[in-house]
């Protein structure tokens, strides 16, 4: 009789066990989110003449399959697959816009860079549409391809006075989603370190 007065009351105390945890408030996250944080700091270098002209970074576009916040990636070619617990904190171009628009700023090339949306006037445009962003693991160890077009657009006249299309690939240190998430900083960085130069070169600067 005591054995199964324990046993019973051992039931007890599990069942309150699971019933506290169901009501915890404490959630256990369902999906990890990364982010892009990327960005070009300012140079110590001296800027010989500085521009008065503006710069509006419009917001980036993405093509079909990558303007969403699933985190993309190769397994076989021509299909492209989504991590289901691992998940960009937004989607990859609406990310990239803060970032470009520092790391800009930072050269101090321009009288003022500003975001969209902006209502203003500004001399140039920046428009980007991200073309590619995903993990390949069609390769050993996985690597990051990131692909992004640029257009350098004159406001007054509409006409798109440069134009470039960057493709970064970066070697994944881990096969893993992290480990492409690092890849995928690190790309970034590498675009813009790339951007910054090409586009002050383009705007004749």
């Amino acid at each position: 009789m005591i054995k199964l007065h324990a046993h019973f009351m051992m039931g007890i105390l599990v069942l309150m066990a699971v019933l506290i945890t169901s009501c915890s408030p404490v959630s256990i996250p369902n999906s990890t989110t990364y982010q892009l944080t990327s960005v070009v700091p300012p140079s110590n270098a001296s800027v010989k003449k500085p521009s008065n002209q503006s710069l509006l970074v419009s917001l980036p576009q993405a093509t079909a399959g990558y303007d969403t916040d699933k985190m993309a990636y190769i397994l076989h070619p021509y299909e492209l697959g989504y991590f289901t617990k691992n998940q960009w904190v937004d989607e990859p171009r609406r990310m990239l816009e803060p970032l470009i628009a520092e790391s800009l700023q930072n050269t101090h090339q321009f009288s003022a860079v500003t975001e969209a949306p902006f209502s203003g006037f500004t001399d140039l445009r920046l428009d980007t549409t991200l073309l590619e962003l995903h993990q390949n693991f069609l390769t050993n160890p996985s690597q990051v391809e990131l692909v992004v077009d640029v257009r350098l657009v004159k406001c007054s006249s509409q006409r798109i006075i440069a134009g470039k299309r960057f493709s970064i690939t970066v070697p994944a240190l881990q096969n893993t989603p992290y480990g492409g998430v690092q890849a995928a900083n690190q790309a970034v960085a590498i675009f813009l370190q790339q951007l910054i130069k090409f586009i002050p070169e383009a705007s004749h600067l």
